[in-house]
């Protein structure tokens, strides 16, 4: 039940967001957004990062996952399983210390994908 309702809102905001940031024919800066004061720069700059598979953006993606505004965890989640093809247990719509649990995983994971790539 939960999944039809997040694919129902996924379907109306996704466009939403798009539209919104390409209101000002600029596409700003994908790390910028996500750091933005404005929730709805910050879930659209988390939908151009899934788009872009931009996996630079992966830890501040994982800090979206903590946002107080669910539109913008809801996205954050979206373009997190775009580029890693995971979800580690994150449900945007669950409670703080729920989350909290799934977000610990989400920097572990990025801790071992960093020593990973550095070989360390």
């Amino acid at each position: 039940m939960a999944g039809n309702y997040i694919n129902t809102v996924m379907a109306f905001l996704i466009p939403v967001a798009i539209v919104s940031a390409g209101c000002n024919g600029v596409d700003k800066d994908i790390a910028a957004g996500l750091q933005s004061e404005l929730g709805s720069e910050r879930a659209s700059a988390c939908v151009r990062a899934g788009q872009q598979r931009d996996e630079s953006v992966l830890p501040l993606l994982v800090d979206r996952l903590e946002d107080s505004d669910a539109d913008v965890r809801l996205f954050a989640i979206g373009a997190l399983k775009k580029i890693a093809g995971k979800d580690l247990g994150y449900r945007y719509y669950a409670s703080e210390s729920e989350r909290s649990k799934a977000v610990l995983k989400w920097r572990n994971w990025l801790q071992q994908r960093r020593e990973k790539i550095s070989g360390g």
